[in-house]
């Protein structure tokens, strides 16, 4: 349907939009233009905005998306997906969470209400090593593309392989270089270089766990520098703990310096870890 009269163009049923830059498929598609003499043609140029419901699909050189609805603004250059959850993947990331804005002009990325909806990242593998995926939830999550940065709050907990990490806020910094094709031809998931997490941080694995109010973590060493008033791990039942506890994931090896005080259970030899 055309409505000169408001410049707007309805599509119902399988309403689908390509072009050189790419597709849009959605059950209903509403299309508006700035007012021009109605003789003028459409162009690219005149759109306003465009609203999509109902099963969105969209297909980019940038992206592909999918959503309950979409809206995007040309002035602005803004994208808000919305879903249950809605899913973006950019070149080199997977992202999960009811609420998407993605600005163009910007290069970032605001994501909510994805702690049930994890976005999938991957680590940097030293070498030799398959680094396993990992997985991130949070109430809000930041994307700064420019700056290769992922900014986590609320709830954050990030999971990869046996080991959780839990946390107010978590910063994680990425190598753009690092991106790859896959098999399907699309960008890999982004190489986390280091990541910092503060605020009740709490590291989890199947034979223990750490405590702390920072934690700092470089992917090359894989070691994880663990600060606190004080740090404190635990782990077999016994608990060492001081200002701040250098765990390197490579090796097992534990260091404590600034003072270390701990207990071991009756038997359990002479190191607690």
């Amino acid at each position: 349907m055309w409505d000169t009269e408001s410049r707007k163009i309805f599509m119902e049923g399988e309403a689908r939009i390509s072009g050189e830059q790419g597709s849009l498929e959605a059950e209903n598609i509403s299309i508006f233009f700035y007012p021009m003499e109605t003789k003028k043609p459409l162009s690219a140029e005149s759109l306003k905005s465009l609203r999509a419901e109902g099963r969105v699909r969209l297909l980019s050189e940038e992206i592909r998306a999918s959503a309950d609805t979409a809206m995007y603004e040309s002035q602005t250059q803004k994208l808000l997906l919305e879903g249950r959850p809605a899913e973006l993947l950019h070149p080199a990331l997977h992202i999960r969470g009811s609420v998407i804005r993605f600005d163009r002009i910007q290069n970032q990325m605001e994501v909510e209400g994805s702690s049930e909806a994890p976005t999938t990242l991957r680590e940097t593998a030293p070498e030799n090593r398959e680094s396993p995926p990992m997985t991130a939830k949070a109430l809000r999550q930041h994307w700064d593309l420019n700056k290769n940065t992922l900014v986590l709050s609320g709830n954050v907990h990030v999971t990869q392989s046996e080991t959780e990490i839990m946390a107010d806020t978590m910063t994680l910094y990425y190598r753009a270089e690092e991106k790859k094709e896959d098999e399907t031809g699309h960008g890999s998931e982004p190489g986390i270089d280091k990541a910092i997490a503060e605020g009740h941080v709490r590291l989890v694995q199947a034979d223990g766990s750490a405590h702390g109010d920072k934690a700092l973590y470089t992917s090359t060493d894989e070691l994880i520098i663990l600060t606190g008033n004080p740090a404190r791990m635990e782990r077999n039942g016994n608990m060492l703990q001081g200002p701040e506890i250098r765990f390197n994931r490579r090796t097992g090896e534990i260091e404590i310096s600034g003072g270390a005080s701990g207990s071991l259970l009756p038997g359990s030899g002479a190191m607690p870890f």
